[in-house]
Order: structure tokens, then C-alpha cells, then sequence
């Protein structure tokens, strides 16, 4: 939530990184993002106010965050169910969302059955997994070596593995079972 009001921006990178870890690029210095978008030409509806963002020079970044985000929007901040903006009523919430080439769904349960059947989230899975135990946020290429390989083994399940299996399977490696030594602190 920012600004009193959830963000379709912030759940948009969230949706992005977390579950397809898919990196978007900071702000330019210059520009204040704890400020609310401004109202445009008279129309004070959150949907109006996010297209100025989708111009110019944000214009990149913010198709990757805001779709996404707007599919989550029927939900406020403490995730109840809202049929309009905050104080606006004039503002009906649809609740449609796009996630990129994957495609178009309305709330939660509609992007999560698109991003299982997507079969992006796997790798991310894995990757984040990794990064939790290994208690790194950037991977080498060793890293990546070791991601790609448990992330193709679930790629072959067709989506049939369970968690635990997942997870004993990651510590019995012996890549995970070893510490690499630091050569920069010999």
C-alpha cells in the first residue's frame, strides 16, 4: 500500500520479481515515487491517474507492473473485496489484469492458475528457494548452474512435484551439501 491506497505499481513488481523473478529497474533518481499520481484532466479515477504513468520515458517499466497489478486492485490493503476506488464510488474497479505473453485474468485465483499453467513460475521457484537457503540475494553462474538443473527436473514432473520431495531432493545435492570457499577473503 502506498499513500493510503494499495498500489497497482508495487503488487505489479511484486508479481514480477517474487514469482517470476523478472528484475525491474529502479526509478530515475529524479522522480518521487512515494507520491500519489497525480489527477488527470479532471478524471480522478486510480485506472486515469496510472495511464500517466504508461507515457514517456516509464512508459517500459510500467506495462511490465501495472496490468498485473490492476488485476489485484478489487482487494485493498487489508485484503478485503472493493468494487470501487477508495472514497470514489464513481470509480468502478474492474479487475482485469494482463501478466505480459502469459495473458488476461480478473483477481487472484484467475493469475495464479494462469502462472501454473504458465510454467514460468518453476524456475523462480527454485532460484528463490536457493537464494533463501544459500542466504544470497544475487547468484553466481555456479549458482545459476545449479538453479537451471533443479528447475529443468521440475519442468519434467509437469507440475506433479510436491514441495517436501522438492526440498529434500535440493539438500541431498551435493552442490547444496558443500561451501565454496571465498577466494576474494583468501
Amino acid at each position: 500500500a502506498k499513500a493510503g491506497d494499495t498500489s497497482p505499481t508495487m503488487r505489479g513488481i511484486a508479481i514480477q520479481e517474487l514469482l517470476l523473478c523478472q528484475e525491474i529497474p529502479a526509478p530515475p533518481a529524479d522522480v518521487a515515487t512515494d507520491d500519489p499520481p497525480p489527477d488527470t484532466m479532471g478524471r480522478n479515477c486510480k485506472e486515469d491517474r496510472y495511464a500517466a504513468h504508461r507515457q514517456g520515458g516509464c512508459a517500459g517499466c510500467h506495462a511490465l507492473m501495472d496490468p498485473v497489478g490492476f488485476g489485484l486492485e478489487r482487494f485493498d490493503q487489508n485484503g478485503r473485496y472493493r468494487t470501487h476506488d477508495v472514497g470514489n464510488p464513481a470509480c468502478t474497479i474492474s479487475g482485469q489484469g494482463e501478466l505480459g505473453d502469459v495473458g488476461a485474468f480478473n483477481g487472484p485465483a484467475q493469475l495464479a492458475d494462469l502462472l501454473l499453467k504458465s510454467g514460468k513460475v518453476t524456475r523462480c521457484l527454485v532460484k528463490q528457494l536457493y537464494k533463501y537457503a544459500v542466504g544470497r540475494s544475487h547468484l553466481d553462474k555456479m549458482d545459476e548452474q545449479f538453479v537451471a538443473l533443479f528447475a529443468k527436473r521440475l519442468d519434467a514432473t509437469k507440475g506433479q512435484f510436491r514441495f517436501d520431495e522438492l526440498l529434500l531432493d535440493f539438500v541431498s545435492a551435493e552442490a547444496f551439501r558443500y561451501r565454496r570457499e571465498d577466494k576474494a577473503a583468501m
